[in-house]
């Protein structure tokens, strides 16, 4: 299980995120991000990088059992070796605390006057 210590939210589980991510959620905002359910903490990536570090083919993978975490069983082993290769090129990576990806979420609904 993925912990970190939050200054706002104390312990709490994380997100791994790009640069842009980041910026966002520390300012408060939440953009069109791509959510990657590949390892236990996550990825929380733009546009951007999901094309540039070659992530695309990992949102929403068949091979994927969403929220474990973990990969299918069937999943072939090209895969999850395009996936390592992928996640290894992406090193500019950082923490958020879900809590504060989440807070971030609800503003960004509330400027747009989305329903919740």
């Amino acid at each position: 299980m993925a912990i970190t210590l939050c200054k706002r939210h104390g312990r709490s589980h994380f997100t791994e995120v790009c640069p842009h991510v980041a910026n966002s959620v520390d300012a408060g905002s939440y953009g069109s991000f791509h959510r990657i359910a590949l390892i236990p903490s996550g990825l929380l990536v733009c546009g951007e990088c999901l094309d540039k570090y070659g992530l695309a083919e990992f949102v929403n993978h068949p091979g994927l059992r969403i929220g474990q975490g973990i990969w299918d069983s069937e999943l072939e082993d090209d895969a999850y070796e395009a996936y390592s290769k992928a996640y290894e090129r992406f090193t500019d990576r950082s923490i958020r605390c879900d809590a504060c990806i989440a807070a971030a979420e609800a503003t960004q609904t509330q400027r747009d006057r989305r329903p919740t």
